[in-house]
């Protein structure tokens, strides 16, 4: 008995010939092509990103001296006030006019949070509005240093005095040399100088 006596059987094998030959014509006369290129697919855009009334935004700025000598700065803080204000409903592109890569800004986007951080050179402001006396390297005279005591002579010398540290009482000749005369007040400190001097 032949298969393709029952007509079914014949109908379907027909049938199967002509869609096969369909395909393989639309394949060859680009009919079908373009839906199988990349580019004729549908591109997905992700939603633009804006800052909601609800988001917690944190700007962080870290200094390279003072991750170097692990100083307590460079922790996230939270926006408020007018500053995270004027972000409610930003978008991402007016955001960064705010924060620019070009001023070593990067964004991070989260789930109800954003974070702007930039690594810069030098000192935090906190840590560079600090100064420490320390002799002057390889010469006995007190140097002033931007910073505290803990970053040394990275901080840069602010200037050099006359004061000689062997001519200085025994006491404040330690501190000098150890770099424990920090100050936070500019004229306290030129106020304790001139005393040395004298």
């Amino acid at each position: 008995m032949s298969v393709f006596k029952n007509t079914s059987y014949w109908k379907w094998a027909v049938l199967a010939f002509v869609l096969s030959g369909a395909a393989v014509f639309c394949y060859f006369s680009g009919i079908l092509l373009p839906f199988f290129r990349p580019e004729a697919r549908a591109q997905v855009t992700p939603p633009e990103r804006i800052i909601d009334t609800g988001a917690v935004v944190w700007v962080q700025e870290t200094y390279d001296i003072c991750e170097k000598f692990g100083l307590p700065c460079g922790e996230p803080r939270t926006l408020t006030g007018r500053e995270r204000l004027i972000l409610n409903g930003k978008l991402e592109e007016d955001a960064r006019t705010l924060y620019s890569e070009a001023d070593g800004w990067r964004i991070d986007w989260g789930s109800e949070r954003v974070l702007f951080s930039r690594a810069q050179t030098g000192l935090c402001p906190y840590h560079g509005s600090m100064w420490h006396l320390e002799a002057l390297d390889g010469e006995d005279v007190v140097a002033i240093y931007v910073g505290p005591r803990e970053v040394g002579q990275s901080g840069g010398v602010l200037a050099k005095t006359d004061i000689r540290v062997s001519r200085l009482p025994a006491d404040l000749q330690d501190r000098v040399r150890t770099g424990s005369l920090v100050f936070t007040d500019y004229d306290e400190m030129v106020g304790v100088l001139d005393s040395l001097s004298e």
